[in-house]
């Protein structure tokens, strides 16, 4: 299983919203986020999503090893006035390597 942390608090994150903070139309905001696999399973051919279409995978790693971390690159570019704030969730899907030897 992957989970999300921020960079700069270490904390876990479930929302991108808070991460972001306020970005305006027609601007762009960057955020590197720490993913884990917390697994003991080698995760392949990993592919990150998002449910909303103004957040962008910029990097994003393929592999991850047990416990491994790595950076995944988020960029958010706002084509709508909101007052409320973003609310999007990111996924993936990854195939498993398991084995004793691994």
């Amino acid at each position: 299983m992957i989970r999300f942390y921020d960079k700069e608090t270490h904390l876990e994150i479930n929302s991108l919203g808070k991460s972001f903070g306020i970005v305006r139309v027609g601007e762009s905001k960057k955020i590197i986020l720490d993913v884990k696999n917390d697994s003991k399973a080698i995760l392949l051919d990993i592919k990150f999503s998002s449910d909303n279409s103004e957040i962008k995978i910029l990097k994003a790693p393929i592999e991850l090893k047990a416990g491994e971390e790595k950076d995944l690159v988020v960029e958010w570019i706002p084509i709508l006035k909101k007052e409320i704030g973003l609310r999007c969730k990111l996924n993936y899907t990854a195939d498993e390597l398991w084995g004793d030897k691994i």
